[in-house]
């Protein structure tokens, strides 16, 4: 998720033939190179954000790729026009900073005017290629300008690589207060301006006939205009659209059609989602319940008033309170968003022995919402957030949990984490540790003796979340010393409306409460809420202990009590495999076989059946599911397909972009001595970076408690520590053992890392956030260390002995890179994280293999370019 693998990349350069070694730098170069750094960093993670509004959740990791393949393409292009390294390098330096942050700017003007097709449909995934392939080209101007400065360092390579380090720490540093300050629009342009205020740094150092002067000015006034529209007019040129098929857009326009237009009211753009206050517009009935969602999607109500005082106790939220009539429970609520889990625990209705009273805690992951509760909506809200009783915390909740010691009567988790995209933007499903075995484990661990859980999801036909739940929950029953589990579970269903969307669909929202009882559920329990099941319409058991229902859900239970669990979920629709917290893709419910099918077989993606093994005769077909809201949210398998899809176009763009440029103008190259050899090192680094990078990042989002801090301070981490091994790399006057000596030093880190982190976490976990962020720096820094040496070594030893294939190793690194990023979620979802840190592990030991033969001795040539 950087474009360190490719700033190491485009150091491969060879020297500018014009440039003398040890000259001294132009003015503003390494002003320029450090300002053009920070706006890639910025813009990618700004993108990541932008994406999940605009197109799906499983479409943000598009990313990673087009930055990583734009830098890739950008170096090429250099290597494949040496000329364009000699001469008045910061003149076209000044130039391609400016083409680099007005193209971001037209490609965005471009994309947002002509969206494509978001319908989870193959017209869909061609107009995101379409995009892809638009965003790229920026990129490319981007990896020119880098790959120009570290190719003409004129004998300050390691100074160069350094600011170029500087500057994208930088980006990553600024990331989260412009984002919040600027919004999404309004960081794009500021990004664009720190672009051309590279733009600006490098035509100081133009001498060329005026030429730099007259492209720094061009420059200055695009960077203050560019700045002054991020201020004060984000919007004017562009505004990020919702994706027609999500939820936002659909009830806005099916609003005015039924003639009581609702509108977005407010926006707000924070790390982890975009939030949109939907209502019938400022001033207009000020009383009347608003809804906020994330991302387009993921809708949380937001009664207005004290409807704390009329909640109705026998709501599907409250399901778990009829568990204690006779005491107040003590509640642990995670995700509660506008607070109906709080006017559940509060109702006024509910009366205890001796005025009890509910003692609510409550954990909130987006810090935006909570502080939208506490002032802009705190007196139309009653102050819930602050009711007696209450206390609300701003955290991730299970970090929050396992740093807890308290015990809990309920458990409460209200269709928390949605389809909205980690901040890392990295993964193809949205990934959560609140839906894996440790999560559980953890929710078991802090009950009370006659504690309960409560989960409500949306229920689909044929089920396929409650059910995985229910799997979950029965592994993680076992593990914590259960003799029955299926006597442990009461899942209950409940209809929702049915509503047309304005093509004409009709769509039900059900729900389905799962209650995980710490002991056995008793009889006096399962026929009370038999009993509300028969009372209340639109609730019915789909399972409980001694309750006679039909359909899979009982099936999948019988299955347990026989011990043939694991082939009931073998045979069944949907993958129902409980998730771990080493691979979280609680969402990913498709199996590859289905998306064969719907690409060659019978076109529905799942296999031709039309019912899970083990249906029961009442249960509903799937034939029926285009009228529930499976249709719309995962009824294919577009997100694997779109893996396939996005590594197909990266494979392909590689080759268009890198290799054939290459064959064109570089071929010489591939005729050296030990071309292959060298091929399979930097192929090697290429890969591995990336994916030691990619899930560092994912295993530190339950460390630090959110993913907005996991992202950044990895990031950081990585640019920090990576510059400063290849810097100590640079002065080594034997590359060769260098090499060696750091690559048996990354293969040891990555397996001490990969093995290491569950035992660290367990034991870190519960310390303060500044502690916790400095122990992550403590523990990747040494990894992104030597790292960072492999590269730097290995140019040394290639400009001795095959300078030809410098090129060739920047082309293959870069591309490496590209591919890695995506086969890099393959592995992580069928595998999990510490098998991408194992695949790793293999790409190092490859380049170990490769890099270590050559000439005896062979040292590198002194001021060799990418020495940093």
């Amino acid at each position: 998720m950087t474009a360190t693998d490719a700033d190491a990349a485009a150091a491969s350069q060879p020297a500018a033939s014009g440039s003398a070694g040890g000259a001294v730098l132009p003015r503003g170069r390494l002003v320029g190179v450090a300002l053009v750094s920070a706006s890639v960093l910025l813009l990618q993670l700004v993108q990541t954000r932008i994406f999940s509004v605009m197109l799906w959740h499983h479409l943000t990791y598009l990313v990673v790729t087009f930055t990583l393949l734009g830098f890739a393409a950008g170096g090429a292009v250099l290597a494949c026009r040496p000329a364009w390294l000699s001469g008045d390098t910061s003149s076209r330096g000044a130039l391609w900073s400016i083409l680099f942050g007005l193209s971001t700017l037209a490609s965005y003007v471009l994309i947002t005017r002509f969206m494509p097709d978001t319908s989870h449909s193959r017209s869909g995934i061609a107009g995101a290629a379409v995009q892809y392939g638009v965003l790229v080209l920026p990129m490319v101007f981007g990896g020119l300008v880098v790959a120009l400065s570290l190719s003409d360092a004129r004998g300050a390579v390691g100074r160069v690589y350094a600011w170029n380090m500087v500057g994208s720490a930088l980006g990553c540093a600024i990331y989260v207060p412009a984002l919040r300050v600027l919004g999404g629009e309004g960081s794009v342009l500021f990004a664009a301006a720190l672009a051309c205020a590279g733009g600006l740094a490098f035509g100081r150092g133009g001498g060329e006939a005026g030429r730099g002067s007259r492209w720094g000015g061009i420059a200055a006034l695009c960077a203050v205009g560019l700045t002054l529209l991020a201020w004060l007019a984000p919007t004017a040129l562009f505004s990020v659209p919702v994706a027609g098929s999500k939820a936002l857009t659909q009830v806005i326009e099916l609003s005015a059609r039924e003639g009581s237009p609702l509108v977005i009211e407010e926006t707000y753009w924070d790390p982890l989602c975009r939030l949109d206050v939907v209502g019938p517009g400022p001033g207009v009935e000020p009383g009347r319940t608003r809804t906020i969602y994330q991302d387009g999607d993921a809708p949380t109500v937001l009664p207005f008033g004290p409807a704390h005082k009329t909640a109705d106790i026998g709501s599907k939220e409250g399901l778990a309170y009829l568990l204690f009539r006779e005491r107040p429970p003590k509640v642990l609520a995670i995700g509660i968003g506008g607070g109906i889990d709080i006017l559940q625990a509060k109702a006024t209705k509910r009366e205890f022995p001796d005025g009890g009273m509910v003692d609510f805690t409550g954990v909130e992951i987006n810090a935006t919402t909570a502080r939208l509760m506490r002032t802009r909506f705190k007196d139309l809200t009653a102050d819930r957030y602050h009711l007696p009783g209450v206390s609300i915390h701003v955290d991730e909740g299970r970090s929050w949990l396992r740093r807890s010691d308290e015990q809990y009567d309920i458990i409460q988790m209200t269709g928390t984490d949605t389809y909205a995209a980690l901040s890392s933007g990295s993964y193809v499903m949205s990934e959560s540790y609140l839906y894996t075995l440790e999560a559980y484990d953890d929710f078991l661990g802090h009950l009370t003796d006659d504690g309960v859980i409560s989960v409500l999801r949306f229920r689909f036909d044929p089920p396929r979340e409650t059910l995985r739940l229910a799997a979950i929950a029965v592994e993680a029953l076992r593990r914590d010393g259960a003799e029955d589990p299926a006597e442990h579970v009461i899942l209950l269903g409940v209809t929702g409306g049915k509503v047309t969307l304005p093509n004409g669909r009709v769509v039900g929202l059900d729900y389905g409460t799962l209650l995980i009882g710490k002991r056995p559920f008793t009889s006096e329990e399962v026929e009370m809420y038999r009993q509300y099941a028969d009372f209340v319409e639109g609730v019915f058991v789909m399972y409980a202990p001694g309750i006679d229902v039909e359909g899979p859900t009982r099936d999948y239970f019988d299955a347990v009590r026989a011990g043939t669990d694991d082939d009931f979920r073998a045979r069944y629709l949907y993958n129902l495999d409980p998730v771990s917290d080493d691979s979280p893709f609680f969402f990913r419910y498709h199996r590859w076989s289905n998306v064969a099918d719907l690409l060659f077989g019978s076109g529905d993606g799942h296999g031709g059946e039309t019912e899970p093994a083990g249906a029961g005769a009442n249960e509903p077909r799937e034939s029926a599911v285009g009228e529930e809201y499976s249709g719309i949210v995962g009824g294919e398998p577009i997100g694997l397909i779109m893996l396939v899809t996005v590594l197909l176009e990266s494979a392909a763009l590689v080759a268009l972009l890198v290799v054939i440029p290459l064959l064109l103008f570089r071929r010489e190259g591939l005729k050296t001595p030990g071309s292959t050899r060298w091929l399979l090192y930097f192929f090697g680094l290429g890969a591995g970076y990336i994916l030691v990078e990619i899930a560092a990042m994912q295993r530190f989002v339950l460390f630090l408690g959110h993913p907005g801090y996991a992202i950044t301070v990895v990031l950081i981490t990585f640019l920090v520590f990576s510059g400063l091994g290849s810097a100590v790399a640079g002065r080594s006057h034997d590359p060769r053992r260098t090499l060696k000596r750091a690559l048996v030093g990354v293969l040891l880190l990555i397996g001490l890392v990969a093995f290491g982190l569950p035992i660290f976490f367990d034991a870190a976990l519960k310390l303060a956030l500044p502690v916790r962020i400095g122990l992550t720096v403590l523990v990747l820094g040494p990894v992104a260390f030597v790292m960072g040496m492999p590269f730097p070594s290995g140019l040394a030893l290639l400009s001795a002995e095959a300078k030809p294939m410098v090129p060739w190793a920047f082309g293959v690194n870069g591309g490496a890179s590209v591919i890695a990023s995506v086969a890099g979620i393959l592995v992580a979802m069928a595998q999990g994280f510490s098998m991408a840190f194992g695949v790793a592990a293999g790409a190092y030991l490859l380049a170990l293999l490769a890099g270590a033969r050559g000439a005896p001795g062979g040292a590198g040539a002194p001021g060799t370019a990418g020495s940093a």
